[in-house]
């Protein structure tokens, strides 16, 4: 009987917050580390951006063939009504043309398991882009265009390597910043694709726009307020996942 679960984290920073800083180790072309998740083994993978880099994270952790992948991480509202902190388990997740139903007895597994310890969350529908979405014009079409409520770039490479392997993929997404935050692209532009802070530069950028540092600060109020939700959703799962309930 299968005993392995599979967890995708997309940046080091969401996942040292989760997970812990120690016992990390290079698998499959990916800083990973062994979890217990109650009676179950997790093994915990930090993609980095974009979905070739989740989809190929995915195909790692598939090649154990887990009885499922869970993707945890942050994303950005596109609807007025979510802020910082507010959770989305969607039942779908898009690229913007292809759309991937998440509905399996897991995924309602899990979603009870954290509603009934009263974690409130919205369902509906996840897009997955190839570039950040920074500006709130930008985010209100990309809602117009979608309907999806929030926007991540990591969620539909998941899918769409689960949904090719048949196995269930539970995908929990806590707000970051609200459809009126924008995100400077001088400061996403401080990241490499694997979440690793280019230093010179973002000193550089911050001595000639010291106004970003504003910015900054309230970012970093918001990535506490994501990982807090993050955080009860990860307990919950760990310490009440039953093999029993989904073998």
């Amino acid at each position: 009987m299968k005993h392995v679960v599979g967890v995708i984290v997309a940046m080091p920073q969401e996942a040292y917050a989760l997970f812990g800083r120690l016992g990390w180790s290079r698998q499959g072309g990916f800083p990973a580390k062994a979890e217990r998740f109650k009676d179950l083994l997790a093994m915990v993978v930090i993609s980095g951006q974009g979905e070739e880099r989740s989809r190929k994270a995915a195909q790692f952790l598939l090649d154990s063939d887990p009885l499922f992948i869970l993707n945890l991480g942050v994303a950005g509202a596109l609807v007025k009504d979510m802020e910082s902190g507010d959770l989305l388990v969607p039942a779908h997740v898009t690229d913007g043309t292809t759309r991937i139903g998440l509905s399996s007895q897991v995924h309602n597994y899990l979603k009870q398991l954290i509603s009934v310890q009263g974690v409130g969350f919205k369902e509906g529908l996840l897009v997955s882009t190839k570039k950040v979405v920074s500006s709130p014009d930008a985010k209100v079409e990309l809602h117009r265009t979608t309907g999806a409520l929030a926007v991540d770039m990591e969620a539909h490479g998941v899918a769409v390597a689960c949904s090719q392997s048949d196995t269930p993929l539970f995908v929990a997404k806590s707000i970051i910043d609200s459809i009126s935050q924008p995100l400077p692209r001088e400061i996403t532009s401080c990241l490499t694709a694997t979440g690793q802070v280019r230093f010179v530069h973002f000193l550089m950028t911050i001595l000639s726009k010291p106004w970003l540092l504003a910015r900054l600060i309230e970012m970093q109020h918001s990535f506490k307020a994501a990982v807090f939700s993050l955080e009860q959703v990860k307990s919950i799962l760990s310490a009440n996942i039953s093999l029993k309930a989904i073998a």
